[in-house]
């Protein structure tokens, strides 16, 4: 009689913790999660910054040439992709983590010529990538059913390289170019569900800062991976 006794206070208590265990794991769920997401973009410079060039792909030009900016000032757009992880805080805050985007230029450019110590640069705008990463941020979003709209803060750097050429007489000699720009940008995007884990974004992100104020906007479709 003494163990049936012992047995019959033991199963409910059994019993009320597996309950609470049922009914605190969607509750951590929701608490925080990871997503991950892939884009394609279209980003667009008002205005290419000043570029620096590297003397040392210039061993055989005969002479070292003086550090100095070649100014370009014509706008240009780029076609890439990019690749971001964040986490969700109680299914309303946004913590982007890390984003990196890379990105070709495309359409037409006007030659841009300059000179360094009294030689003549040309520069091919036309061949110039721009490499994003985006360091950790702060956002929101808001589902309505199937809908989700979502904003972030996020600072990162943006690194701009190019090729050209530097003349030295009848000689050409290649050389490369880049700028390099600290840049804070805001992420907008509105998303519809496809199923419990999977969305498809629309989104734009303008930069207020990056190689100068407001010179510079993305937009493009994002698939986001996350609850």
């Amino acid at each position: 009689m003494m163990r049936a006794r012992r047995v019959r206070r033991i199963v409910p208590a059994s019993a009320l913790v597996a309950g609470a265990i049922v009914v605190a794991s969607p509750a951590r769920a929701e608490v925080s999660a990871i997503e991950a997401s892939f884009d394609v973009q279209l980003q667009h410079l008002r205005a290419m910054p000043n570029l620096e060039h590297s003397a040392s792909q210039l061993g055989d030009f005969g002479r070292n040439l003086p550090e100095t900016d070649i100014g370009t000032g014509n706008a240009e757009s780029f076609l890439g992709a990019g690749f971001g992880i964040e986490a969700v805080v109680h299914d309303r805050v946004r913590l982007p983590i890390l984003g990196f985007s890379l990105a070709s230029a495309i359409g037409s450019s006007p030659r841009v010529f300059g000179s360094i110590d009294g030689s003549i640069v040309e520069v091919d705008t036309w061949k110039s990538g721009l490499l994003t990463v985006l360091f950790p941020g702060y956002g929101f979003r808001i589902k309505d059913r199937r809908w989700m709209f979502e904003g972030a803060a996020q600072p990162g750097l943006a690194y701009l390289f190019t090729s050209g050429a530097v003349a030295q007489g009848a000689a050409r000699y290649d050389a490369s170019f880049h700028a390099a720009s600290f840049l804070v940008q805001v992420d907008l995007a509105a998303c519809r569900r496809i199923d419990p884990v999977e969305r498809a974004c629309l989104f734009a992100a303008p930069a207020i800062y990056e190689f100068g104020v407001f010179q510079a906007w993305t937009v493009g479709f994002r698939w986001e991976l996350g609850p």
